[in-house]
């Protein structure tokens, strides 16, 4: 975890190099999807011969950049713009004028120039860009614009096009040239001051995230991640890994829970032990029940069960990821019902994607021939238009969908299929005006597919039907551009099975019926390498989950999690976990000991892998034991588990039945019906002294505490991480403090102890260790001087808890006056029985002697003076 929050804070910095190359990027025009373009469009330059427009706009010109002076390596910010600007009908989608030809010219202090350009602009006639300065001196800035003719013509997205998108411009325009500089600028040795950097948060954080938080994008990605991803901060954050997410199961810009802290919990189906009268039978619910989308910090989800005018019903629900708040309910129509195996299944279902449109999004659906988006503040229908003869679409990057459409058995075979690229952008309420390919396609699906690299892959396989099961399998791929089938070629005796396949780095991996991973080219269809094998006989079957992250091919089998390297079809790591005793397993593992299964799904955030143990058909009674699993995708090392399994079983565990965002994740419990939601919540601490003085050389006991605040278990004692898995399966899964081996301890976390002094100097008392099992602790401490101490208490949270502070005040008297020193009983004893010996007329004789002695001085004295 540490490796890679340092690789977010790299990547933040290079955020602003980045700046650079995107800037020229968003400015190149784009020729507008789906719409044919008109033989006459606008001409660059001096009015073209011959034309006689029925305006002509005397333009002005305008450049600024900034910071000037500038350092050297900095980014400059040059901002150009043309007055009148060009924008017409504001409102009507793509319904503008664009410029073109403009051009920046940069004169470096040795006279040698860089022209930034030809650039358009905005319907605003404006854009910019970012440039790295790199030499000292002088510079000069000059801007350039050509001038630009538009005949009349129907105007989308700056092109003149045949179809009705974008509005109608029934007279001509010409906007005359014009430049503005050229103007200095000093490049410095020394950097410029800017906003310092905002730290990434290792505390506890909620939405919304204020705007001085540049840094931070990194980790606020939602879920799910629409892609593509890309660029400097993807390659220094995820190296080796697809832009796109197509198959590969994994959520970037994401963090996700480092401990098994469960921040809350909801219980949505009726599961557990179901009485005396069913034995020991386990009831695994429905399907589960968990976001489908998470969008700043706020849940999504469909088919939960609320209270709508006073009576039971399902309703979609948006709640706080981070305390289960709900924030709104929307009943779902009466049609609704909801399947044992495949789930929810409503007339008009719920989101299950993002699309962003900017400054902002909309919740997206696309199903059953519509086309649907939400608002996600109101949860309220902001579109719903017909894709028909679509029935759906895959929504592979943000804004687009490819579908499939089957246009018969009536259409010759190879020209059956339709693959479809369109936009879910905009309003329009036609799909025709939303297409922006159609090509032929070979497959009535659309396959796997490696987006990054264009190709798709599929399987084929031929089943005799005496034996109704696979014998052998075609390995097939295709171009997403062309729809050309790039191979065909047979698999030999073997076959694969579904799921176990997956195209990424240009290749296609296909695991066979012998346990075997064969990788294929996706131009030639040759055999790239053969992938080596784990350990017998129940390293053979491979489940229906593959994921691909940093050069990794990762798959679950009966005896391990197992990752491959993409390069070599070597094994790069295996993380088994053993069944606690015997007889709870089938299964047996590399050390011929009983381990779980992984038939399962998972996903990758942050780094780790989440999965839990399972089968497709668990058994009754249920196996005991199954747990939720944090492992690092990188190494396979384990980082936490705890008690659960996936709901429903069946088809339903090839879906990965969990969210993650911000840090959390939100999965649901087959084992309980709960929902629950692992990771960082609240602390609180306390602290007390003393409410007396005391006097100076007198130890002052420190106590207090340091509780969990989270929803799922307020009060209790916060305890450390690898504690953590312990206590709460004691507080929420009925599993005793010892743990199922009888030798588990819960230790609590770590308190730091600080004072100031009278004298307002700075003490750093001691650092203790809370008791784990009631969050309190203490601890004596002896002041060294008179006068009023502050006394603090810091919790400085973990990966499982916010920090958390209190303070408190002792008051420190002067020390006690020292008593005379007592005479020791035996000596006065004896000093007693001398004086009590004495006779009077001894004591008379003492008294004689005494007064002869003063007389006797009084007279030397008086001789003395008549000397």
């Amino acid at each position: 975890m540490e490796t890679s929050m340092r690789k977010v804070k790299t990547a933040a910095i290079a955020l602003v190099l980045l700046m650079a190359s995107l800037a020229l990027i968003i400015t190149v025009p784009v020729q507008p999807a789906g719409a044919q373009l008109a033989p006459e469009q606008p001409v660059v330059g001096p009015l073209p011969d011959g034309v006689t427009p029925d305006w002509t706009i005397t333009t002005i010109a305008h450049v600024s950049v900034r910071p000037n002076p500038i350092g050297f390596g900095q980014p400059l910010l040059v901002n150009i713009w043309v007055s009148p600007p060009t924008a017409q009908a504001a409102g009507s989608e793509g319904g503008h004028k664009t410029l073109r030809g403009l051009n920046v010219t940069l004169t470096k202090p040795d006279a040698s120039q860089v022209v930034i350009g030809p650039m358009s602009t905005y319907p605003s006639s404006s854009t910019w860009f970012e440039y790295v300065v790199d030499s000292v001196g002088i510079w000069k800035v000059k801007f350039d614009f050509p001038g630009i003719y538009f005949p009349a013509g129907q105007y989308y997205n700056g092109y003149i096009v045949t179809n009705t998108s974008g509005i109608y411009s029934d007279q001509s325009v010409y906007y005359k040239p014009s430049s503005d500089g050229p103007y200095e600028f000093v490049v410095q040795q020394e950097l410029v001051g800017s906003w310092p950097a905002s730290p990434l948060p290792t505390d506890y954080w909620t939405w919304p995230v204020h705007p001085v938080n540049r840094e931070w994008p990194t980790i606020l990605g939602n879920w799910p991640f629409p892609g593509p991803g890309g660029g400097d901060v993807w390659d220094a954050l995820y190296p080796d890994t697809n832009i796109y997410m197509s198959d590969y199961k994994f959520a970037p810009y994401v963090q996700g829970p480092n401990s098994a802290h469960i921040v809350w919990k909801r219980q949505n189906d009726l599961a557990g032990l179901t009485g005396q009268l069913n034995g020991r039978t386990q009831d695994w619910g429905t399907t589960g029940h968990y976001p489908t989308i998470i969008y700043m910090g706020r849940c999504y989800e469909d088919a939960v069960s609320g209270i709508v005018d006073g009576l039971p019903q399902y309703v979609w629900r948006c709640y706080d990821l981070r305390t289960g708040e709900v924030y709104w309910d929307i009943p779902l129509p009466a049609t609704y019902t909801v399947h044992p195996i495949w789930g929810t299944s409503v007339s008009i279902p719920e989101p299950t994607s993002i699309e962003y449109t900017g400054t902002s999004a909309n919740l997206l659906l696309t199903s059953r021939g519509r086309l649907i988006k939400y608002e996600p503040d109101t949860g309220s229908m902001a579109l719903n238009v017909s894709i028909a003869p679509l029935t759906s679409g895959t929504y592979y990057m943000n804004g687009y969908c490819l579908s499939v459409q089957d246009l018969g058995r009536d259409v010759p075979a190879a020209e059956r299929y339709r693959l479809i690229k369109w936009t879910t952008l905009g309003s329009s309420p036609t799909l025709a005006s939303r297409i922006v390919s159609n090509i032929t396609w070979p497959w009535s699906s659309l396959g796997t597919v490696d987006y990054e690299t264009g190709i798709a892959g599929n399987i084929y396989t031929v089943t005799p039907p005496p034996t109704g099961v696979g014998q052998y399998s075609y390995v097939m791929t295709a171009s997403l551009t062309t729809g050309e089938l790039l191979c065909n070629v047979s698999s030999g005796s073997e076959f694969v099975a579904w799921g176990n396949r997956l195209v990424d780095h240009g290749k296609f991996a296909v695991r066979f019926d012998d346990g075997i991973w064969r990788c294929y080219n996706v131009n030639t269809g040759d055999i790239l390498w053969t992938g080596e094998q784990t350990t017998s006989p129940w390293g053979y079957f491979g489940t229906y989950n593959v994921n691909s992250y940093g050069g990794l091919l990762i798959m679950g089998q009966f005896d391990a999690l197992v990752a491959w390297d993409w390069e070599t079809g070597k094994i790069a790591w295996k993380y088994e976990y053993d069944a606690p005793f015997p007889y709870e397993s089938p299964y047996t593992g590399s050390n011929g000991q009983g381990v779980f299964s992984w038939h399962t799904a998972s996903y990758i955030a942050d780094g780790k892998i989440y999965i839990y143990n399972g089968e497709h058909t668990a058994t009754q009674p249920a196996t005991r034991g199954w747990k939720l699993h944090c492992i690092n995708v990188t190494t396979g090392e384990p980082i936490w588990n705890i008690m659960g399994s996936q709901s429903g079983m069946g088809d339903a565990s090839r879906v990965f039945q969990g969210a993650i965002a911000d840090g959390y994740l939100a999965t649901s419990d087959g084992y309980t019906g709960y929902m629950y939601v692992f990771g960082k919540g609240k602390s609180a601490t306390t602290v007390t002294a003393p409410d007396v003085s005391v006097p100076l050389g007198t130890a002052l006991m420190l106590k207090g505490t340091v509780l969990d605040q989270s929803p799922a278990q307020p009060g209790t004692p916060c305890v450390s991480k690898d504690s953590m898995t312990t206590q709460m399966e004691y507080l929420h899964m009925q599993m005793p403090i010892g743990g199922i081996y009888g030798n588990a301890t819960i230790m609590g976390v770590p308190v730091s102890l600080d004072a100031f002094d009278p004298n307002g100097n700075y003490i750093h008392i001691a650092d203790v260790t809370t008791d784990g099992y009631s969050g309190t602790f203490g601890y004596a401490w002896t002041p060294e001087i008179e006068g009023e101490y502050t006394i603090t208490a810091t919790f400085m949270g973990d990966d499982s808890y916010g920090s958390s502070l209190a303070t408190t005040y002792a008051n420190v008297g002067p020390a006690p006056e020292e008593p005379p020193t007592p005479i020791e009983p035996a000596v006065q004893e004896d000093i007693d029985r001398a004086v009590d010996s004495l006779t009077p007329m001894f004591l008379g004789i003492i008294v004689a002697v005494a007064i002869a002695i003063v007389i006797g001085v009084v007279n030397l004295w008086a001789l003395r003076k008549r000397a």
